[in-house]
C-alpha cells in the first residue's frame, strides 16, 4: 500500500522536489515504482579507499588512528563506508586515546590475523591437537566464531590462489587446500544455527 500511495507522486512530482531511493533490496521494489526511477547500481567500496577515508576523517576530528587500525576497521567494514565510519566513531569514543590495532580488536571482536595464520597453518599440517588449542583460546577471548571461520576461509582462499599462481612458494599443493576450504565453506550455516557452536567448529576441524 505504500508504494501504491507514494506511486502518483512520482508520477506527477512537484517541479522543485527531486527523490533519491536507496535500498540494498532493490528486487524488493514493485516493477510499476522501478519503471518511474533512474536506476544506479553502486559497488562495494575498497578496504583501501576506506581505510584511506577514516585516516583522512581522524585527521579531521582530531583522532589519533594507527594505519592497520584503519585496515581492520575498513575490513570489518564489508565495503560500507557508512559503517566505516560509525565502527571509527565507536572504537574512538570507547578508548578516548590513540586507536591502534589491538584496541580495535577487542572492541569490534575481530580475530588477529597472527592467530588466523596460525590455525591455517596447524589445519594445513593436520595437527589436530594444536588446532583445538588454538579454539579453546580463541572461546576464551570470546571472539566471534563466525567471523573467525569467515577469516580462516579467506586466509585459505587467498593461500590457494597464490599457491595455484606459484606452486613453489608453498610445501603444501593446492589440493590440500582446497580440501580445507571446502570442508569449511558450509561451516557459517552450522553455526548460525547451532546450539553448540564450539562443538560444531571442533567438529568441523
Amino acid at each position: 500500500e505504500a508504494f501504491n500511495a507514494i506511486l502518483k507522486v512520482l508520477e506527477e512530482p512537484p517541479q522543485h522536489v527531486v527523490f533519491i531511493f536507496a535500498t540494498t533490496a532493490p528486487h524488493k521494489l514493485p516493477p510499476t515504482v522501478l519503471s518511474r526511477c533512474q536506476r544506479f547500481d553502486f559497488r562495494r567500496i575498497g578496504e583501501n579507499e576506506i581505510a584511506e577515508h577514516l585516516l583522512h576523517i581522524a585527521e579531521q576530528e582530531g583522532i589519533e588512528l594507527l594505519p592497520e587500525a584503519a585496515r581492520l576497521i575498513a575490513k570489518k567494514a564489508d565495503g560500507g563506508m557508512r559503517d566505516a565510519v560509525s565502527l571509527l566513531d565507536q572504537c574512538a569514543a570507547a578508548i578516548g586515546g590513540p586507536v591502534g590495532s589491538d584496541t580495535v580488536c577487542n572492541l569490534l571482536g575481530i580475530v588477529d590475523q597472527e592467530f588466523i595464520h596460525r590455525l591455517a597453518e596447524h589445519l594445513l599440517a593436520h595437527d589436530l591437537a594444536a588446532a583445538l588449542t588454538e579454539v579453546e583460546q580463541l572461546v576464551a577471548s570470546g571472539k566471534d566464531l563466525r567471523q573467525a571461520v569467515a577469516d580462516l576461509c579467506e586466509t585459505l582462499r587467498d593461500g590457494l590462489l597464490q599457491v595455484l599462481a606459484d606452486p613453489s612458494g608453498s610445501p603444501y599443493p593446492p589440493a590440500v587446500w582446497l580440501d580445507l576450504l571446502t570442508g569449511l565453506a558450509d561451516l557459517d550455516a552450522k553455526l548460525r544455527q547451532a546450539a553448540a557452536p564450539r562443538i560444531s567448529l571442533e567438529l568441523a576441524l
